[in-house]
């Protein structure tokens, strides 16, 4: 899922851009009727793992109830983009 602001811009830092990487994967499970609670798989690939702390304090904030399995791997993104996220759910 893409994480840009509603202005076009891609947010420079990674609590910014993880925050928004998963509301855009919350907005894309609400129109597939499911929710973050529904995830039972998430895959995170990020430029630098290094940044797994800032990933994560969002990420422990955002998600609900028990935390679903989940994989990280550092990637090459496109210019600008610092996460991706793949969120598998199930109703």
């Amino acid at each position: 899922m893409c994480c840009d602001d509603y202005d076009g811009q891609i947010p420079e830092d990674m609590e910014t851009q993880a925050r928004h990487t998963i509301m855009a994967c919350e907005n894309a499970l609400k129109e597939a009727g499911c929710s973050l609670e529904d995830v039972f798989n998430v895959e995170v690939f990020m430029t630098d793992l290094g940044q797994w702390g800032d990933f994560n304090k969002v990420y422990r904030e955002m998600m609900p109830g028990i935390l679903p399995c989940r994989r990280a791997l550092q990637v090459g993104l496109l210019p600008g983009y610092l996460v991706e996220i793949v969120m598998w759910a199930a109703k």
